[in-house]
């Protein structure tokens, strides 16, 4: 087992990756594997942006990815911010006393 695996975010990560994946296979992209198929790059990467999202709370996906969020297609910015709301949602309710 490896740190990764240990790690408190991928709980957050998966399902964050899995509303993002049925956000873009509503919009006709079927091509986002299961998170149980993601190459171990695209897990590190998931993991490593719920984390980063959680961490730093004034952190979006224009902060994330950059100005080049807003030259994205409408469906993938859609996507983006699908995998942003979970993390963020699911913090928010962590925190929720």
């Amino acid at each position: 087992m490896t740190e990764q695996d240990e790690s408190p975010y991928i709980p957050i990560a998966r399902v964050a990756h899995e509303t993002q994946r049925t956000v873009e296979a509503a919009l006709g992209n079927h091509s986002t594997p299961l998170w149980e198929a993601l190459s171990d790059a695209a897990r590190k990467t998931a993991i490593a942006t719920a984390q980063a999202y959680i961490d730093s709370p004034d952190m979006t996906p224009v902060t994330a990815i950059g100005p080049t969020v807003y030259a994205m297609g409408q469906d993938d910015r859609a996507s983006a911010y699908a995998f942003y709301g979970v993390v963020r949602s699911i913090a928010q309710e962590q925190t929720r006393t």
